[in-house]
């Protein structure tokens, strides 16, 4: 519903915004880690790179009983900012990620590099749903 600037004013108007934030922070609060995966530059190489090394991690943590979530929406939006690319996102949605990433990075004491991932760990339930997997075609 976000997606479409009227019913996203309806709903930031009673609050819903404000509750998904709220639920946001008791559950990364209850999370057993949060862990964020750095490099010191942003290419193409330094996210392949994040992404094997989220993996490595995710498996890891299974083989553990632990499972990992990604947390994602403010560092790839702040990607898509820095690039250049605000459309469809107000200046005061530009401020609040742009603080919102911030505080990410100093909460892990980065001074400079890029958060290629963000990540919590902990335990959960079963899935309640699985997706499919389609068989990969592999390009040469």
């Amino acid at each position: 519903m976000y997606r479409f600037p009227r019913a996203a004013r309806l709903l930031n108007a009673v609050g819903f915004s404000r509750l998904i934030a709220r639920d946001n922070a008791r559950l990364y609060a209850s999370s057993g880690a949060i862990i964020a995966v750095t490099t010191e530059r942003d290419t193409r190489h330094d996210f392949v790179t994040g992404g094997r090394i989220m993996e490595r991690v995710g498996l890891t943590a299974a083989r553990h009983g632990l499972h990992v979530h990604p947390v994602t929406g403010v560092l790839f939006l702040m990607h898509r900012i820095a690039a250049g690319d605000t459309s469809e996102l107000s200046d005061v949605s530009v401020g609040l990620l742009s603080r919102a990433h911030e505080r990410i990075r100093s909460t892990f004491g980065m001074q400079h590099g890029t958060i290629v991932m963000l990540f919590r760990v902990g335990k959960a339930g079963e899935p309640s749903a699985r997706s499919s997997r389609l068989p990969p075609r592999i390009l040469s």
